[in-house]
């Protein structure tokens, strides 16, 4: 009999010199078979902030909460509801792969203060002719209240990105 455990933790540090790398946690978790878990972690020194992310790869949940740059992707069958955090910009490639990760996403929300890079707003004023489509199929509710103002064009002026009818949009702006 196969019993499958499903587990999630994430963490948040603050006032620590990067003390948690995705190396050390790879090392807490070495004796776990078949890469079982899914890990990563982030530091933003400006703020000397990090949070971390451990989950099983079992993971039924229908949230997933503060999502950064660096996530390494995954299927997340269950995922309706996720929200993204980073002190980085979050650009094209990083939304394709939230959609590819979380299918089912009826919820989203970004929170990012930084303006998305100028190789990036280059692109989006050339017609963005090299870069994917991005479909939220799904989508019922975005929420950009604490998002810089570049991510409201990414959703409502983008011809690369596809929302679905009637997205309930929160903003400031």
């Amino acid at each position: 009999m196969l019993i499958f455990l499903t587990f999630v933790l994430t963490s948040e540090f603050y006032n620590q010199l990067n003390s948690l790398l995705n190396e050390d946690i790879q090392k807490t978790f070495k004796d776990f078979k078949d890469k079982q878990i899914m890990y990563f972690a982030d530091y933003f020194p400006e703020i000397e902030y990090g949070q971390f992310h451990i989950h099983s790869y079992f993971y039924k949940l229908e949230h997933y909460n503060r999502i950064i740059n660096n996530f390494p992707g995954e299927i997340f069958k269950y995922v309706n509801k996720a929200s993204l955090f980073d002190k980085r910009p979050f650009e094209h490639e990083f939304f394709l792969q939230i959609t590819q990760s979380f299918s089912l996403l009826e919820i989203l929300i970004v929170v990012n203060q930084k303006r998305k890079n100028n190789k990036q707003s280059r692109k989006f004023k050339n017609e963005n002719q090299d870069l994917s489509i991005i479909k939220y199929p799904h989508l019922k509710e975005l929420h950009l209240v604490m998002a810089q103002k570049d991510y409201l064009g990414q959703f409502l002026i983008d011809t690369k990105t596809c929302l679905s009818n009637n997205v309930y949009l929160r903003t400031n702006y």
